[in-house]
């Protein structure tokens, strides 16, 4: 779980495993996001560049797969069909201007309420990328061996 706030807005997103498939869940959305189509919307867009962004070691590479294949069953392979995955998963208070599109929608999303502490300039979201790629490996690196969680109590 990540507590985000900025001067504006405070936030929680959560990166979630089921069934083997990595998932940001946040209040905004409707149902929980796939983690790389969530990456695809921040400008990552080759399956390649998500595996070397999080690690490229075999139990990095196994803990994405089924997150990648999940990904290719939706179709979702560009970042504009991320993004409109995405803003078709946003509740309705967000989408108060009728006149835009899902994509815009979710791209204003993304930029200014999932993980609002990372600044995103002119629609650049490659620290948020980074950020989401680290937090995935912590994850993986949790299944793995618990001793690798963190104590919520003790920062």
């Amino acid at each position: 779980a990540v507590t985000s706030s900025n001067h504006e807005r405070k936030s929680k997103s959560n990166i979630v495993m089921k069934k083997d498939r990595l998932y940001l869940t946040h209040n905004t959305f409707t149902e929980d996001i796939p983690i790389v189509i969530f990456l695809k919307a921040l400008e990552i867009e080759s399956d390649q560049e998500i595996v070397q962004l999080v690690g490229s070691s075999e139990k990095y590479i196994e803990g994405l797969a089924p997150s990648l294949h999940n990904a290719q069953e939706k179709e979702v392979y560009t970042q504009y069909q991320a993004l409109d995955f995405i803003g078709s998963k946003l509740k309705n208070f967000r989408r108060q201007r009728k006149s835009r599109d899902r994509a815009d929608e979710a791209r204003d999303t993304l930029a200014h309420v999932i993980l609002n502490h990372i600044p995103v300039q002119q629609y650049n979201f490659r620290l948020k990328a980074i950020y989401t790629a680290y937090c995935i490996r912590r994850v993986i690196d949790a299944i793995h061996d618990s001793s690798a969680l963190d104590d919520k109590d003790y920062y």
